[in-house]
Parts: structure tokens; C-alpha cells; sequence
């Protein structure tokens, strides 16, 4: 499986490393563009998901308002201040759509259980996955865009505890007689102790070492380093876990096929859609 994986893998380190290290707009450019199409599918895969258990919604239009969201977040604001509002903005056009929706309907209860399905959609993924785009931003145009640093820190910490746990957890099952210890096999069979603290250890390992690229205001002493770490891996294992919950209430093993090897977007998304707004609230005390 991990072979399977890994040109997928290497493909999208790169871009996503692309959209970070390559400066100014083409950067920017790399990076709305991965923003928008994750948006989209991570958000079409949520409602395709629900559809299985009969809860009915507007998947494209709502996948495609979700993308051009993030587009519009990139585009229309700088300062992160100003970002929010614009946010809360989007919010709002998408909820008076759905009002819309909902009064010129022949249907009406039908066209509800839609608008209601969506604006969760829109609520569950695009919502705290745009907290990614809020944090890229963070100081954008300056001479040292210390957005760029801070999201690639966040994806470091978070990618490496399901890292760590998928390897460690893998080696132990094979290694350990009778296998590894399950922590929940009723919503994820795979997840093990082992592997569990083998990841908060990876976790914090790159919390720890990866502080030192973070630029002022944002440096963090060690203890804080340790202390980001062990939240980034929990809320990461709390995001993957509602995700697996969520396929199997439906009974689907993954989200989608667009990632060969991994999966659906939403796979690679789970554990980033709790923590991006932690991360954010993280950074409020040390921005200037």
C-alpha cells in the first residue's frame, strides 16, 4: 500500500511545495489553484458520502461555490483582519441562496433537506479548511511572508503524526505477536495504540525541530513546540476518526479515487480540517 502511495505522494509534496517556496504570485497562483480543486472534491466527496445513507443535497453547485470561495479569499483581501470579514461575507451569500432556495421551491421540505445537507457541507469542510488559506496569507506581499513558513509548519506537524502512525502502526502489527492493540476497531480497525504514539511522537519530533524556520513574531520556545505537537496530532486524529466514522455509516472504504494510492481528497483533508482553525487561534496571541 505505502508503494502505492508514494508517487501520489511525491506529486503532491511537490506542488503543495511549490505553491510555498516559489515567491510572489506564481507561488500564489500554484496554490489557489490546489486550494480550489481540493475545496471542490473534498466538499463533492462529503455529499456523495451522505447521499449513500438518503441525505439529498445540491453537490456541484455547493462544490463549486466551496472553490470559487477560496478563490475569492485569495483574491479579494490581503490583510488577514480583512480576510475573516470577507469570509463571513461569503457565509452569508451562500446562506441567503439557500433561503432563496427554499421559498421559491415547488417542493419545499424536498428543497430544505437539500439547502440543509449543503450548508453543512459548506459548514463541516469548507469553513475550516479555508482557515488553511487564512493562515498562507498571513502577512502576504511583505518582504518575508511568514503565512507561507506558518502553513508549511502546520502541514509538517499534522501530515507527520498520520505518517508516523501509519508506519509504526504497520511495523508493529507485523512484528507484534497476535498484532498490535486496537484503540477503535468499530470506527477504524486499522488504528492502533502503537501507531497512535508513534505518531504524537513524530508529532512533536517535527513540532520541535521545524520551530526554528518559523519567523518573528510567530518563534516558539520548546515547551511550546512540544505542546503544539501533541494538539496538532490530537486534533489531526480526531479529524481522521470522524472521517472514517462518516464512511462507515455509509459503508465506503474511501472517500473518493482521485488520488491514486490514497484515495479521495477528503482522505488527505481529514486531519487538517479540525486543526487549521486550532492553528489559527494558536498563532491570535502572537501576531503583532
Amino acid at each position: 500500500m505505502f508503494i502505492l502511495r508514494l508517487p501520489s505522494a511525491i506529486i503532491l509534496t511537490s506542488l503543495i511545495l511549490a505553491g510555498i517556496y516559489i515567491n510572489g504570485i506564481v507561488g500564489k497562483v500554484i496554490f489557489t489553484f490546489i486550494g480550489m480543486l481540493f475545496a471542490f472534491f473534498a466538499v463533492l466527496e462529503f455529499l456523495d458520502i451522505i447521499s449513500k445513507v438518503g441525505r439529498r443535497s445540491y453537490i456541484l453547485f455547493t462544490s463549486l461555490f466551496s472553490a470559487v470561495a477560496v478563490l475569492l479569499l485569495v483574491v479579494m483581501r490581503h490583510r488577514v483582519s480583512d480576510i475573516l470579514v470577507f469570509e463571513v461575507k461569503i457565509m452569508i451569500v451562500f446562506a441567503v441562496i439557500a433561503w432563496i432556495q427554499v421559498l421559491f421551491a415547488k417542493k419545499r421540505e424536498d428543497v430544505l433537506d437539500k439547502v440543509l445537507n449543503s450548508v453543512s457541507a459548506f459548514t463541516l469542510i469548507t469553513l475550516p479548511l479555508s482557515f488553511m488559506v487564512i493562515i498562507y496569507l498571513i502577512d502576504d506581499g511583505s518582504r518575508d511572508a511568514a503565512g507561507r513558513k506558518l502553513f508549511l509548519y502546520f502541514l509538517a506537524v499534522t501530515k507527520s503524526g498520520d505518517i508516523g502512525a501509519y508506519l509504526i502502526g504497520v511495523t508493529s502489527s507485523k512484528l507484534m505477536p497476535g498484532g498490535n492493540h486496537k484503540i477503535v476497531p468499530s470506527i477504524s480497525p486499522k488504528k492502533s495504540w502503537e501507531g497512535t504514539i508513534g505518531g504524537l511522537i513524530f508529532s512533536i519530533i517535527i513540532a520541535i525541530y521545524l520551530a526554528k524556520i518559523l519567523p518573528s513574531p510567530y518563534k516558539v520556545e520548546t515547551s511550546l513546540a512540544v505542546t503544539m505537537g501533541i494538539i496538532l496530532f490530537v486534533g489531526g486524529f480526531l479529524g481522521d476518526l470522524a472521517e472514517s466514522s462518516l464512511k462507515r455509516i455509509a459503508a465506503v472504504k474511501d472517500s473518493g479515487m482521485v488520488i491514486p494510492g490514497i484515495g479521495g481528497i477528503l482522505d488527505l483533508l481529514d486531519s487538517l480540517i479540525i486543526n487549521a482553525p486550532i492553528f489559527y487561534i494558536f498563532l491570535i496571541p502572537l501576531m503583532k
